[in-house]
C-alpha cells in the first residue's frame, strides 16, 4: 500500500487571491510587461493518490513442464484538483493602449462546480504460462493473461459527456443541452471491454553453456491512466469556462474585477446564465466544447 500528496498551495490562499484577485498577462515591445501572480493561475493544482497492490502466484511442476498460474490486481484512488486550474482569471492585453486604459482584451475564467474530485479505477490480472522443455537446447514459453480493467469512476458523479453518438447530435441552436450532455455520470466510459486477452510466447536455444538465443512477442495491456478522467470531469455544465473582454465571447471591457463594465465579472455572469438556463432545459445561446468518449477499446 502506498499513499502520495502533493498540493501546490501558498500558505494563505484567500490572502493570494485578495492582493491579486487576476493574472494579468501581456506583451508591449515598448512597455514593460507586467505578470502579476503568474502561478495563482495554476493553484490550487495537485492530486492525492492512494494505490494498493496484491499479488498471489503459485507453481506446478510436472516432468518437463512447469505451469504458473496467478493474478495481480491494483486499486487507485485518486483526489483530482486539477479542476482548480484556471479558477483565477488571466487576462490579457495586447498593445499599450489596451493596457493604459485598463482595457482587456480576453479575460478567461474557470467555473468548476467543485475543485476536488475523487476518482476510483483498478485492474485485475489473471494468467497462467508454461514453460516447456522440448529438449536439452530447446525451451518453449508460452502465456495467457487475461486482464479486467475497470471503468474510472467519478465518486461524486460528476461526469459529463454527450448522450449519446457526437455525430448524431442535433448541433442545433434550439436544442437545450441537458438534452445533448448526459450529467451525473459515474463512469467516464459508456462501456469498457470485459476483459483483454494478453498472448504471449517465446523460445530460447541453447548455443553453448554460456550462450543462448531468446526470442518472442506478445500483447501487454496496461491500467487506464488516471488523468484521462480530467477529461470527463471538466466537461459542461460542471467546468465550464467563459472568454470576456473586447475579443471575447461575453463582452466586459474592464481589466480588473469590480470595476463598471469588466471583462471578469462579464465571465461570472455568464456563467451564472449558462448554468441557469441549462438547469431550466432551455435553449442557451453557448457554444459548447465537449470531450467525446467512445466505449474504451
Amino acid at each position: 500500500m502506498s499513499w502520495y500528496s502533493s498540493l501546490f498551495l501558498p500558505n494563505n490562499y484567500a490572502q493570494v487571491l485578495n492582493t491579486f484577485p487576476i493574472v494579468l498577462s501581456g506583451a508591449v515591445p515598448t512597455h514593460p510587461s507586467p505578470r502579476l501572480a503568474a502561478t495563482t493561475r495554476r493553484i490550487p493544482r495537485a492530486a492525492k493518490l492512494r494505490s494498493g497492490r496484491s499479488t498471489t502466484t503459485s507453481y506446478g511442476y510436472m516432468k518437463r513442464h512447469t505451469f504458473k498460474f496467478g493474478e495481480n490486481s491494483r486499486r487507485l484512488d485518486v483526489s483530482d484538483y486539477d479542476l482548480g486550474e484556471g479558477v483565477v482569471p488571466t487576462v490579457v492585453y495586447n498593445d499599450l493602449a489596451q493596457f493604459t486604459h485598463g482595457t482587456a482584451s480576453t479575460a478567461t475564467a474557470g467555473y468548476p462546480v467543485t475543485q476536488k474530485e475523487r476518482i476510483a479505477l483498478g485492474n485485475l490480472d489473471l494468467y497462467a504460462m508454461d514453460t516447456f522443455k522440448a529438449g536439452q537446447r530447446w525451451t518453449l514459453m508460452a502465456g495467457l493473461r487475461a486482464t479486467w480493467n475497470t471503468n474510472p469512476v467519478n465518486q461524486h458523479g460528476l461526469f459529463a459527456r454527450p448522450a449519446g453518438s457526437f455525430l448524431d447530435m442535433g448541433h442545433s441552436i434550439e436544442q437545450p443541452l441537458n438534452q445533448a450532455i448526459q450529467t451525473n455520470v459515474r463512469s467516464l466510459f459508456p462501456g469498457t471491454p470485459l476483459f483483454s486477452w494478453q498472448p504471449r510466447a517465446s523460445a530460447a536455444y541453447k548455443l553453448s553453456d554460456k550462450m543462448a538465443l531468446h526470442a518472442g512477442g506478445g500483447v501487454f495491456n496496461d491500467i487506464i491512466p488516471a488523468q484521462i478522467a480530467d477529461l470527463g470531469a471538466t466537461n459542461a455544465p460542471y467546468a465550464p469556462v467563459f472568454v470576456g473582454g473586447i475579443n471575447g465571447q461575453v463582452g466586459g471591457v474592464g481589466i480588473a474585477p469590480g470595476v463598471t463594465n469588466s471583462a471578469v465579472d462579464a465571465t461570472a455572469a455568464a456563467n451564472r446564465s449558462f448554468q441557469t438556463a441549462f438547469s431550466a432545459g432551455t435553449a442557451t445561446p453557448y457554444a459548447v466544447n465537449l470531450n467525446t468518449f467512445p466505449a474504451a477499446s
